[in-house]
């Protein structure tokens, strides 16, 4: 197992779609996992940071995803 494995974590949340950004020039949407402890935007290595198509098809489900705090997001790089 590599050293990064060991920093690998588990959420379970239902996946939304919202307005990240505030009311700033960065304001975007996008979508976040909403777990028992908040929300917290999911990104992708290689997806888009602002709108990744790829969660449309989790929008409103129940899922857990595997992969890495980042602080301001959650880099996934497993869905179950």
């Amino acid at each position: 197992m590599c050293a990064d494995e060991l920093n690998k974590i588990s959420l379970t949340g239902k996946v939304e779609k919202r307005t990240l950004g505030g009311t700033s020039k960065m304001a975007h949407t996008g979508f976040v996992l909403q777990t028992r402890d908040g929300a917290i935007k999911l990104r992708r290595n290689q997806g888009n940071p602002f709108y990744d198509e790829f969660f449309e098809k989790y929008e409103n489900k129940n899922i857990t995803v595997e992969g890495y705090d980042m602080d301001q997001y959650f880099l996934v790089t497993d869905v179950k």
